[in-house]
């Protein structure tokens, strides 16, 4: 019974090694595809061990590269394993889908360094903006402007490439974008325009995602939320959502209350006429007490003077600087500032004056 198996065996064996040698390139297709199958699962392990291994440590660029790399690289594996088999297997099948498959080879290999590229700069912009990387200021505008640039000039010259692989010629191409460049100029002038504006916004940077910006001729007040090509999103204080075309920016006055590097107190105080004689005290009180408060920028004017005679009160103009630009801590010094005044009058022995109307009215409430 063993010898008629091994006699089966040796039978089988044999038909199937000299099958082979009639048909060397399928052996030849199979060790290519085996091959394929090993690259492809070894590069799939390695890419989850690295990602376990620096999970918890820094290595973000080399990360963010093998991510970029994992997928394009798969598909070239079996591009390549594709490409190299039909080279074998020539004489078997038409010509003409040989060089099909060629021509796809090439169109493939650009496309995927395409892909690496923008991949790349994807996810190295996503790192950028969570501020993953040490010793980072991050300037979202800045960075979201160069990520689009990037990737618009690696579609553009992948697309010039790609073109004379396809048979088009580029001659032909640039007369055509040429002849209809000034149609389409005339037709889409004003989303030309907003495009040039987003370009210009982006370049000099006057301001940046989350800013706070207004314009004295316009009705546009808030804090940036999106800076992009044709428009600028602005969330307006009332909460509302304010869409700016970036043409409107080249020819208005923007002023950028963020880049402040104080706050400004200046009001107006009138006092009584008959309290001239303690003027002078009053003012001497308030500049010492401007100048020993906490909270004000001594390197900046700080001042209360007597700057004007009104028609029923003295006016007293108080200047000031405070270090901080927040609005609410702002609006906290300022109101307690007003209290102190209020006080250094009235420990004069005098008063703030109100108009005659006003007090005509008190008095005669109190009759």
């Amino acid at each position: 019974m063993g010898f008629i198996l091994g006699q089966i065996s040796t039978y089988y064996f044999e038909r199937l090694t000299n099958f082979f040698k009639s048909q060397i390139w399928l052996l030849y297709v199979v060790i290519v595809f085996v091959v394929a199958i090993a690259l492809t699962y070894g590069v799939h392990v390695l890419y989850h061990q690295l990602s376990h291994r620096w999970r918890k440590k820094g290595h973000f660029l080399a990360k963010i590269l093998m991510k970029a790399l994992y997928w394009p690289l798969l598909i070239f594996i079996w591009i390549e394993a594709i490409s190299i088999n039909s080279h074998r297997i020539i004489p078997y099948i038409d010509g003409s889908i040989v060089s099909i498959i060629e021509k796809v080879r090439k169109v493939t290999l650009l496309v995927l360094l395409a892909w690496i590229f923008i991949r790349f700069i994807k996810l190295f912009e996503i790192h950028l903006l969570e501020g993953r990387f040490k010793s980072q200021a991050t300037d979202k505008t800045t960075i979201q402007a160069t990520g689009k640039i990037l990737r618009v000039a690696a579609f553009t010259i992948v697309s010039l490439l790609l073109l004379p692989i396809l048979g088009i010629q580029i001659t032909g191409i640039w007369a055509f974008v040429s002849g209809s460049a000034i149609a389409v100029g005339i037709a889409a002038q004003h989303i030309i325009a907003n495009y040039f504006g987003g370009i210009v916004v982006h370049s000099d940077g006057h301001f940046r995602v989350g800013d706070w910006i207004y314009s004295p001729e316009k009705e546009i007040e808030g804090i940036v939320e999106y800076i992009g090509w044709r428009s600028t999103h602005i969330r307006t204080f009332d909460r509302k959502l304010l869409y700016v075309p970036n043409a409107v920016f080249s020819s208005i006055i923007i002023i950028n209350a963020s880049r402040m590097t104080n706050r400004r107190i200046k009001d107006t105080i009138n006092i009584r006429y008959a309290d001239a004689p303690i003027l002078a005290k009053i003012l001497e009180g308030i500049n010492n007490m401007l100048q020993a408060h906490p909270d004000l920028d001594k390197t900046r004017r700080l001042a209360a003077n007597f700057t004007e005679f009104g028609p029923f009160s003295i006016k007293l103009t108080i200047y000031a600087f405070t270090y901080t630009t927040e609005w609410q801590e702002y609006r906290d010094i300022q109101q307690r500032l007003f209290l102190d005044v209020i006080k250094i009058i009235t420990d004069h022995g005098a008063q703030i004056a109100v108009p005659p109307v006003i007090a005509l009215e008190k008095e005669q409430e109190k009759s």
